[in-house]
């Protein structure tokens, strides 16, 4: 499908660039600022991918869906910063950052145990995915802290300033800028968002995010509550950083009646990783209990400048 893009933006971003991709619910294209020839993300979000349960009211923009109401007030140095919104009647676009550098040079490294073939390895000149990382790089242990400690960083700011989770954590919603000499993460589509200001217990419907990172409790169709499940998906994810992109279940029905097998890690890691992948969310770890888990704190926290 052909969009006509709206002459609002194009007065003020021209110069429309590279294609960024596409998600279930939009394509993202690259365009430069005509202010200050920066170049810019723009999102495409059709209105008909936007559920009847996901508008809000915005002072500045009016009824928006609230994936936008939540990028344009989450500032966190670990989440993709907004910039602009434009209207039409068939789709949103949404203007963000383009974030990080090219990474064929900063992926390859003498150090990596098992290095791909650099014909594997496609020049990017922008972050990468969390996933496509895991494709080109295995992660040694404190590599994979460095990036968590992060996405979790951002999770409690949303948590305690805003009152919402992310509803929708995997490696595919996480940016790598790997320019420096650590890796650099940003969360990215907060389409999923669940608001947690009354600690309410949620229904499957209320659940957006993805199949392989959802708890039993979701699986089994069971009330849920959001920030558990969001230390559910932080566990699925922790567990692929360390086992080279394998997840720890192979199917739904292993997610909510199986257990997983033990990976090779230091104990404080196996025992987050545990206590993260508790199948009775009454006994799973919340995000504060990982930021005061001993296996995080060997590092610091490192963030976008």
């Amino acid at each position: 499908m052909r969009w006509h893009l709206p002459l609002a933006f194009l007065e003020q971003y021209g110069t429309v660039k590279d294609n960024l991709g596409s998600g279930g619910s939009g394509h993202i294209f690259s365009a430069i600022r005509r202010k200050d020839r920066k170049e810019v993300a723009v999102k495409i979000l059709p209105r008909a991918c936007v559920p009847p349960n996901a508008w809000v009211r915005d002072a500045q923009y009016g009824r928006i869906p609230r994936e936008v109401a939540v990028l344009k007030n989450v500032k966190h140095p670990n989440a993709i910063d907004f910039f602009d919104l434009f209207e039409e009647d068939d789709f949103f676009l949404i203007v963000m950052e383009v974030f990080g550098g090219s990474w064929r040079a900063s992926t390859v490294r003498s150090s990596d145990p098992n290095p791909l073939p650099l014909a594997c390895r496609p020049a990017r000149t922008r972050a990468m995915d969390l996933f496509e990382l895991l494709e080109v790089r295995h992660l040694n242990e404190d590599e994979a802290r460095i990036i968590f400690l992060q996405v979790v960083h951002c999770i409690d700011h949303m948590i305690s300033t805003h009152h919402i989770v992310h509803g929708d954590i995997k490696d595919e919603n996480i940016l790598i800028d790997w320019t420096g000499d650590e890796p650099l993460a940003k969360l990215i589509d907060f389409g999923g968002t669940i608001d947690v200001a009354m600690r309410r217990m949620c229904g499957q419907a209320d659940f957006h995010g993805t199949l392989e990172f959802a708890p039993p409790e979701v699986i089994l169709g069971q009330a849920y509550d959001p920030e558990k499940a969001e230390t559910w998906s932080l566990g699925v994810l922790l567990y692929g950083m360390i086992n080279k992109g394998h997840g720890p279940f192979a199917s739904p029905e292993a997610t909510a009646f199986a257990g997983y097998r033990a990976i090779p890690c230091s104990a404080s890691c196996s025992d987050l990783i545990a206590s993260l992948l508790q199948k009775k969310q009454r006994y799973r770890a919340t995000i504060k209990d990982i930021l005061r888990h001993p296996w995080l704190s060997a590092t610091k926290p490192r963030c976008p400048v």
